[in-house]
């Protein structure tokens, strides 16, 4: 028995670990395929409209620079919360599986 306990602390810390990589990798793909797109996108349109904004210094432009910026800021939000769903689920099997 006494052999027991750190036998079973040692198969819980892998299991522990293999679950933050599966998490950790997961978060990797939910910033790939969602927010660094719109990021790439929203980084060349908010280069493309601060170029017209300061060449012309138009308020539509700022306007538009102003709602890609919050748009960006909205979409780290969701996947900051794509990713805690993420966890929690896994962490759900996990308590499960035990």
């Amino acid at each position: 028995m006494g052999m027991a306990a750190p036998a079973l602390a040692a198969v819980l810390s892998i299991a522990c670990t293999r679950a933050r990589v599966h998490v950790t990798a997961a978060a990797a793909a939910v910033f790939k395929t969602t927010l660094q797109p719109l990021d790439e996108a929203a980084a060349a349109a908010t280069a493309r409209m601060r170029m017209a904004a300061a060449t012309a210094q138009a308020p539509a432009a700022q306007a538009a620079v102003a709602h890609i910026t919050a748009a960006r800021s909205e979409a780290a939000v969701e996947t900051a919360v794509q990713t805690m769903h993420l966890q929690h689920r896994h962490h759900h099997r996990q308590a499960q599986q035990w």
